[in-house]
């Protein structure tokens, strides 16, 4: 997650041994302090609304953890007040390049549920009758089975071609509903 321009920089073994050692000289503490930390800037970005909380976090890691190979000092006392610093500059960055390029927006949302029995009604009435009666019988009823059966003796289908129409017409209520929900955007 690196800044366009910029060259990624992979952490080492050796950065991270440092910043574990900063985190507590206890090796198997410090592992624990890590993981707290990482979760505290995971949430930290979460709360701040990004799309990647977690990447962001290892971004703040990675870059105080190169600045402790650099040789820099933490002075301050809590070592967090430190990442949060760092980790605000990777916010600032992130918001920098999302007004540069925004996201695109969320999808529409659907129509309400009204509209879209009357989009399913309209669509009905653009198939032939027969479209209408297969569609009407072949997705109702509690014995689908058996209904089906008896819709393709009164139609002179098998059941392989009753299904096939079957699909035809559901594919143009989609179809018909799509394009006028979209003509309403």
């Amino acid at each position: 997650m690196a800044a366009p321009g910029r060259k990624a920089w992979v952490l080492s073994q050796e950065a991270f041994d440092k910043l574990l050692a900063h985190l507590n000289p206890d090796r198997e503490r410090a592992g624990g302090a890590y993981e707290m930390l990482r979760l505290k800037l995971t949430r930290l970005f979460e709360w701040r609304g990004t799309t990647s909380p977690e990447d962001m976090a290892d971004e703040t890691i990675d870059r105080v953890a190169r600045r402790l190979l650099e040789g820099v000092e933490i002075t301050t006392g809590d070592i967090y007040l430190f990442f949060r610093g760092v980790a605000m500059n990777v916010l600032h960055e992130y918001w920098h390049r999302q007004a540069e390029h925004p996201e695109p927006p969320p999808p529409s949302p659907p129509p309400p549920a009204e509209r879209l029995l009357e989009l399913l009604e309209k669509a009905m009435e653009s198939l032939t009758s027969e479209e209408r009666e297969i569609v009407g019988q072949y997705y109702q009823g509690s014995k689908l089975k058996d209904s089906r059966r008896a819709l393709g003796i009164r139609l002179d289908l098998t059941p392989n071609a009753l299904r096939i129409r079957a699909c035809r017409a559901r594919d143009k209520l989609e179809a018909y509903v799509r394009e006028h929900r979209a003509a309403e955007t």
